[in-house]
């Protein structure tokens, strides 16, 4: 890659992401990215013998001296979809744009798959046919059967989705949730660990778990969230009920 890739958030899954991207492009200069207060590693994160530095004020002045590259796009490494939210705004207000959705060697993505920017598609992941992935979304070890939408800033652990499977934005499945065929899922729901889907949740903002997954209360978003988004942003959601082109403004 002739550019810096710089990975958003610095826990777990954001060393899986390093980890994907020097086995698919060995030797790729990366740093991590995390000014969040609940961030709790120091100046570095160490994988094996090396240590990979964090960047808490997004000056990348030091690193674009050391690899002699100008260049830097970013990858989410955060599962959490609404802490990926808050640093993916940060990032493009940074003028940052998002690398192409990186994909394990080790995934199955069919050729007429559709996917967007920032994203990764994690070891053991299979997309069937016409799959359509947005920018940002994260899928870890997750089966998404034939002609199905996986929208902007989802993440999906270990999930079981059939054909014709609609994510709205910024929904997060917990391990091991399936669900049923031509199921919809409205924007920034959270379904719970090993919960089953059998109809659609039509409330933006739910929090479901359960066998079948029911609605146990709301989404309670912190304000940073809020404030990443355009005023107004809440009031469209409360109101969205059906797949709608995103609200994202550029």
């Amino acid at each position: 890659m002739d550019y810096i890739v710089a990975i958003l958030g610095s826990c777990g899954s954001s060393k899986d992401v390093y980890c994907t991207l020097q086995e698919n492009y060995p030797g790729t200069p990366a740093v991590f990215i995390n000014d969040l207060s609940q961030c709790k590693e120091g100046h570095f994160v160490v994988i094996g013998n090396q240590k990979i530095p964090i960047i808490r004020n997004w000056d990348f002045t030091r690193i674009q001296k050391q690899f002699g590259l100008k260049t830097v796009r970013f990858l989410c490494g955060l599962g959490n979809t609404v802490g990926k939210r808050i640093l993916v705004s940060k990032a493009l207000a940074q003028g940052l744009e998002p690398a192409e959705t990186l994909v394990s060697k080790d995934s199955v993505v069919r050729p007429d798959c559709f996917l967007g920017r920032g994203g990764v598609i994690h070891l053991g992941s299979y997309l069937s046919t016409n799959v359509n992935v947005g920018d940002y979304v994260s899928l870890f070890s997750t089966r998404v059967g034939h002609d199905s939408v996986i929208s902007n800033y989802c993440t999906c652990t270990l999930s079981n989705l059939p054909g014709h499977v609609y994510l709205d934005e910024g929904v997060q499945l917990g391990v091991g949730v399936s669900a049923k065929e031509r199921i919809y899922v409205a924007p920034w729901c959270l379904v719970g660990v090993q919960s089953a889907v059998v109809k659609d949740i039509e409330t933006p903002g739910t929090v479901a778990v359960g066998i079948p997954a029911r609605k146990i209360r709301d989404t309670v978003f912190p304000r940073l969230f809020l404030d990443s988004w355009p005023e107004g942003w809440k009031q469209y959601l409360q109101n969205r009920r059906l797949p709608l082109p995103s609200f994202e403004i550029s």
